[in-house]
């Protein structure tokens, strides 16, 4: 009799041991598991750091498809600074009475944006087929900027055109074309311009 209740006690006393040990390990995974999901922040690169208020939707609307494609085509393997760069050049079109008035018109716009336009690829006016990281971060990036919840360099509030610092595929025409613009700096393998007209007098004064 003795035995028996000296066995239980102990397989009590073990259980209560086992529950303890466990109980912190479970704390933890809960705390790290509630951080991670109310988390309101999703840090795509150290710098810039975008915020939202909410996850980003599996499915994006059509601007957001638009905008992803040409972001990921135009700057795929660049920094965050020029994906961001993209967007705003092609938000502050549609923003503009010289070019159409949604995304997907500026992006398929003639003879404007080359990965759609390029004869030797025409693959790139699509989706590719392995959507890797690349691909998501551009999708992020489109999904942000379309509800003006970036922060970009103010120097490009007038931004509408970009070609490679390198000239690489930049046509003689379209070099003479850049000379008429401002040079407002560079954003990852890109300089920006913005056109003379949408720049006043004071501010162009200060840019040269």
């Amino acid at each position: 009799m003795f035995y028996k209740t000296a066995v239980k006690n102990f397989r009590f006393i073990r259980q209560l041991v086992r529950i303890a040990m466990v109980l912190p390990v479970v704390g933890f995974i809960g705390l790290f598991a509630y951080d991670a999901l109310g988390a309101d922040t999703y840090q795509v690169s150290a710098r810039p750091t975008l915020r939202v208020k909410a996850p980003v939707r599996q499915t994006l609307s059509r601007d957001e498809q638009c905008l992803q494609l040409a972001i990921y085509y135009e700057a795929g393997f660049e920094n965050m600074w020029g994906k961001m760069m993209v967007a705003k050049v092609i938000l502050n079109r549609v923003a503009s009475r010289r070019f159409p008035n949604s995304v997907c018109a500026v992006v398929k716009q003639k003879y404007q944006f080359s990965f759609y336009w390029e004869k030797k690829n025409p693959w790139k006016r699509f989706p590719p087929k392995k959507k890797g990281e690349m691909w998501h971060v551009s999708g992020l990036v489109a999904h942000h900027a379309l509800r003006d919840l970036l922060v970009y360099k103010e120097v490009w509030q007038c931004a509408q055109y970009y070609k490679r610092t390198d000239n690489v595929g930049v046509s003689k025409r379209s070099q003479k074309f850049f000379s008429t613009l401002v040079f407002v700096g560079t954003a990852g393998e890109h300089s920006v311009y913005c056109d003379p007209r949408d720049i006043s007098r004071e501010r162009l004064y200060a840019l040269n």
